[in-house]
């Protein structure tokens, strides 16, 4: 299991500018990875969840869920620091940019 914390909307186009914080919890199976949490977007927190699948130790394919679907390559900048240009289809047929940068926090349970 991990926790990933991060901003999404780094890249504002729009003013004012309007950072949007998420928590993501995550629990990875093989090459896949389920994660579900919750973001908050224009003062109001809604849920998310999505699947990750792993092509390699560099990229990740993710597909989202929030009001819409997102899919974005993920890149893996530094082991703890990822970077995620994504493109969302929202549920009222807009298409959005966002790029999101996490950095994760992996909980090791010992071997015992």
């Amino acid at each position: 299991p991990a926790v990933a914390f991060g901003v999404q909307n780094l890249l504002i186009t729009e003013s004012p500018v309007s950072f949007e914080p998420y928590l993501v919890f995550t629990k990875s199976f093989f090459n896949f990875r389920l994660h579900s949490g919750m973001i908050n977007i224009d003062k109001e927190i809604k849920p998310l969840a999505g699947l990750d699948f792993s092509m390699n130790n560099l990229i990740t394919i993710q597909i989202d869920y929030l009001d819409g679907i997102s899919f974005a390559p993920v890149v893996n900048l530094q082991e703890n620091i990822v970077l995620t240009p994504a493109i969302i289809y929202s549920s009222n047929s807009e298409i959005v940019h966002s790029i999101n940068l996490q950095w994760l926090f992996n909980f090791k349970e010992d071997d015992k």
